[in-house]
């Protein structure tokens, strides 16, 4: 649905995190601003939050005001060997989603029950292009 909203996959590399929520007992989630590049060299915005039902583990890195990612990796049933042992309750369903770093916000999580919502946003929702309007 997402790709069918803006026309085109969505460019997550120089996207924003704009809110991580962990919680212990409820459902989590990560909200973050991205674009694609359409037919007429514009842009479409949209505001994208990951929800997760269970977070099984995680490592989190880095904060700024504005917090770009450099990728979102999401793949499925993956299994880090580093973690192998440490995480109770781990299933082959279990989505692992990793934000590799740019500026700010970088790490990974390993999931449960992921859904992916959506909603149009403006350049203006973004910091990087709050910033960049203020200075020039």
């Amino acid at each position: 649905e997402l790709c069918a909203h803006l026309g085109a996959a969505p460019v997550f590399g120089d996207g924003e995190i704009e809110e991580v929520l962990i919680r212990r007992d409820r459902p989590s989630h990560i909200t973050l601003y991205t674009w694609a590049n359409q037919s007429d060299r514009t842009k479409k915005y949209v505001r994208v939050i990951l929800h997760f039902e269970n977070i099984i583990d995680l490592q989190l890195d880095g904060i700024s005001p504005q917090n770009v990612i450099g990728e979102i990796i999401l793949r499925k049933g993956f299994q880090r060997e580093d973690r192998i042992g440490f995480t109770v309750g781990q299933m082959p369903d279990d989505w692992d989603l990793t934000i590799e770093p740019c500026f700010g916000t970088d790490g990974w999580l390993r999931v449960q029950g992921l859904s992916i919502a959506f909603e149009p946003a403006q350049p203006s929702d973004m910091i990087m292009n709050r910033i960049t309007s203020t200075r020039g």
